[in-house]
């Protein structure tokens, strides 16, 4: 009777380990299915963020504020006959602004898509610059072929489809 008692304690001992890496393997399948569900929740999450920010135009940029001030100078141009002509062409001053202060006023809106909510922001902004006069006088361009009327106020945007609307400027210049 001993040796018999001996036989199943050594089974269950034996058979311990064996149910023990069953159930560690059981245990996996859930686990890999809990995975699995995460990463197609965050998949669809980047799709729907992405489907709503798409046609809102994504991020945007506004890279830069100059001012450019067309001049004329006449040029010379060979044609065909070698001939020489010289044709007047226009070519631009580029300046960007001694200050310039930025107030923008951000609205955040709350897109769904799904189970998903996506922030979408609009702003509105005021730029004001101010330039400080040229020093012209140490270039060869000459003060009266600047065409100071003409002159344009340049706003880098990466992306016009992002802007609902562009307000018109004023450009004030001091003598």
């Amino acid at each position: 009777m001993n040796t018999e008692k001996k036989k199943i304690i050594q089974n269950k001992i034996s058979s311990k380990p064996i149910i023990i890496v069953l159930m560690i393997l059981l245990f996996l399948i859930p686990i890999n299915l809990i995975k699995s569900i995460i990463a197609d929740r965050k998949y669809y999450q980047e799709d729907a963020i992405e489907s709503i920010l798409k046609p809102k135009g994504g991020e945007p940029n506004l890279e830069g504020f100059a001012i450019a001030l067309p001049y004329t100078k006449n040029v010379e141009q060979i044609d065909k006959n070698n001939k020489v002509n010289f044709v007047e062409k226009t070519f631009y001053i580029l300046a960007s602004p001694e200050n310039l202060n930025i107030k923008s006023n951000i609205n955040p809106e709350y897109l769904n898509r799904g189970i998903f909510s996506v922030p979408v922001f609009s702003t509105n902004f005021e730029i004001k610059g101010s330039f400080n006069a040229m020093e012209i006088s140490h270039t060869e361009i000459p003060i009266n072929s600047i065409q100071w009327k003409k002159a344009i106020l340049l706003l880098g945007i990466k992306d016009k489809k992002r802007y609902q609307k562009l307000q018109n400027y004023i450009l004030m210049m001091k003598s």
